[in-house]
């Protein structure tokens, strides 16, 4: 067996090597233009790396400075992303 295979150490019982690809979806984003322009009172949150700084954010998102209506998402070509969903900002 190959390192691919056995890993670069061994793991507890029952633990398996694999890859984050075949665990989840990784996808990166961007800023649509004009977002910051919005006066939105949505219910949709649009969170920014800055909002990870805000107070209350520490460990969960809870509050993001830009929130969007559906028609905004809609209109701005934006994939929500669903409730539990990791964040790794650049």
């Amino acid at each position: 067996m190959s390192e691919a295979d056995t890993g670069p150490f061994n793991l507890p019982d029952g633990w398996v090597w694999t890859t984050v690809g075949s665990i989840g979806l990784i996808a990166n984003g961007k800023t649509p233009k004009g977002i910051n322009d919005l006066n939105s009172e949505g219910k949709i949150p649009f969170y920014k790396v800055n909002d990870m700084n805000k107070q209350g954010n520490e460990k969960f998102m809870r509050t993001a400075e830009i929130t969007l209506d559906d028609d905004e998402v809609e209109r701005l070509g934006i994939h929500v992303r669903t409730q539990g969903t990791v964040i790794f900002p650049n």
